[in-house]
């Protein structure tokens, strides 16, 4: 039989690990989150461990199951052959008596008591009986019931001991997984403070920022559509001024056609008589088809519209997710990086544009840094590099880093270098 599971299982789980006092981390400081974390590390591994041990425990568990099924089984086996026997050896017992060859009423060959049985067979084989083979039978298969009896008993022993060991690493590993979890929880919530301090001042920083922008922007907008408006209506009277004029010179021109059809019409009259009158005179006949046509008006035509609109969509896009997350790769809807922001917004427009800085330098049409207006791209370092969009007053908002996210910043530009080249997109 294998060593008590308490020597190759418990012992292992009580790991000497003295788990420091959870005090509570009060402050940001980032040297004692860090610390922290080192603990929480070595306390889920310690855990992990002892998970282990106990998977290993069920393991065992699980085969002294079905050693006990196994011994047990032999058991039956043994005990069902010894039942066939008992009654052909209690019956050699009573013959012996009936025939004065001693005891009969002795022997009751008792299968619970397997040392009774052996003691019982031993005294039938002193009287000599010549039942020698089943005799000897029933003592093998006693013997050996005997012998898996006491396996059964020890591997239950064995059963319980692992039982009670499993329980205890269990509740090794829980204690162990809750000291970790508590104090990753401690330590995670000190820096989830101090990183959403530092992410509201920023988001507010941003916020302002944001809506002077949009503010200043809104009262361009509101500029240009009052001088577009102006336009329109200076168009739209002289096309109504044009239209009178038209008009006027239709009816006069209407009036004339008029007094000329009347007067073609009363020549035919005329006309008409005096032929009638021949006719009579004659005896002949005759006649005269008259017409009349009306000129047509001409139409007004459409009114042209700007490229403004186009602009402020980007812009709007873009300034809208001021404060969001950088992920490289990212298109949208919630994370970007560089020329994703700008690919995504230039979308908003209409404007479609490849995700990458050198092909959206590539696909838009080059202007000047000296000549750059509101919605063109700047780059950075290089065209293949980094990339934003300019928004009017020396000011651009890009995706700018992993650590910043996206932001607005003010020229020279991306990490104090100046744009090396500009593009303006739908164009």
């Amino acid at each position: 039989m294998r060593a008590p599971l308490l020597r190759i299982v418990a012992a292992p789980l009580i790991v000497g690990v003295v788990l420091c006092s959870s005090s509570a981390i009060s402050s940001a400081d980032p040297v004692a989150v860090s610390q922290a974390r080192e603990r929480v590390v070595q306390l889920q591994r310690d855990a992990a461990a002892a998970a282990e041990r106990v998977n290993g425990a069920k393991v065992d568990l699980a085969r002294s199951q079905d050693r006990m099924r196994l011994f047990q089984g032999q058991v039956d086996r043994s005990r069902a052959e010894l039942a066939e026997a008992q009654d052909a050896l209690e019956q050699i017992a009573h013959e012996l008596y009936v025939n004065g060859g001693q005891p009969s009423a002795v022997l009751n060959f008792s299968l619970d008591n397997p040392d009774s049985f052996l003691s019982d067979l031993d005294r039938l084989s002193e009287t000599g009986a010549h039942q020698s083979t089943l005799v000897d039978k029933a003592r093998a298969t006693m013997l050996a019931m005997k012998v898996t009896q006491q396996a059964l008993a020890q591997e239950r022993d064995h059963f319980q001991q692992v039982s009670v060991n499993l329980g205890v690493a269990e509740a090794d590993v829980s204690k162990k997984l809750a000291a970790a979890r508590g104090e990753l929880a401690s330590a995670e919530k000190a820096e989830q403070e101090r990183i959403a301090a530092e992410l509201r001042a920023a988001q507010e920083r941003a916020r302002l920022e944001a809506e002077a922008i949009l503010a200043q922007r809104r009262a361009e907008e509101q500029a240009r559509i009052a001088a577009e408006q102006a336009r329109i209506a200076a168009e739209q009277a002289a096309v109504a001024k044009a239209t009178a004029e038209r008009q006027a010179a239709a009816d006069r021109e209407a009036a004339a056609q008029a007094a000329e059809q009347a007067a073609q019409r009363l020549a035919a009259e005329r006309a008409t008589a005096a032929r009638q009158a021949e006719a009579d005179r004659l005896a002949a006949e005759g006649g005269a088809p008259t017409s009349a046509t009306t000129p047509a008006v001409p139409a007004a035509g459409p009114v042209p519209t700007g490229r403004a609109a186009m602009v402020d969509k980007a812009i709007s896009f873009a300034l809208g997710k001021v404060g969001g997350t950088y992920v490289w790769g990212g298109e949208g809807p919630d994370v970007f990086d560089c020329s994703g922001l700008t690919m995504v917004a230039w979308r908003q427009a209409g404007v479609t544009i490849p995700h990458y800085s050198g092909s959206q330098y590539a696909a838009t049409k080059a202007v000047s840094l000296s000549a750059i207006q509101p919605g063109d791209l700047l780059f950075f370092y290089s065209v293949n590099t980094h990339v934003g969009m300019y928004l009017g007053n020396g000011k651009f908002v890009h995706a700018a880093n992993s650590m910043d996210g996206i932001r607005i910043d003010s020229l020279p530009g991306y990490y104090t270098a100046n744009p090396v080249a500009a593009s303006r997109p739908g164009v």
